[in-house]
């Protein structure tokens, strides 16, 4: 897994829940250094342990998590870079949900190891409403 993703986990973590709790998350993996470097590969079983381990300090399910991890990157004041950078999808909302299939490519301009997920849409359901 790329270091950027495991940094992102990383600067979550530690800017949302403390130094202290990231380093209990570290030792909790396994993991003997408490710091990701941004530019190197690490295994994939690496980055699952991180996550399973802060699913337990945390007390979040991992999709909650992952979930919260992706409102950090586009809302928290520490990734003003990364907003600037998804500026370029579009001047609208919804030409912005278009370009997400150009997504990975743009990233490999930059980043050219960088496997990002595949990104799928999931229909949208509204709940039913509530009687009056």
């Amino acid at each position: 897994m790329h270091g950027l993703i495991n940094r992102a986990i990383e600067r979550f973590v530690r800017d949302t829940y403390g130094r202290d709790t990231w380093h209990h998350v570290m030792r909790l993996a396994g993991l003997e250094f408490t710091a990701f470097e941004a530019m190197l590969s690490y295994e994939e079983h690496t980055t699952l342990d991180v996550l399973a381990a802060a699913q337990d300090v945390l007390g979040r399910p991992v999709p909650d998590t992952l979930e919260d991890i992706g409102t950090y990157l586009v809302s928290h004041p520490k990734t003003e870079a990364l907003r600037r950078l998804l500026r370029f999808g579009g001047s609208s909302f919804p030409e912005f949900l278009h370009s997400l299939d150009d997504l990975p490519a743009r990233a490999r301009l930059a980043v050219p190891d960088l496997e990002l997920p595949q990104l799928v849409s999931t229909p949208f359901e509204l709940s039913p409403e509530v009687p009056k």
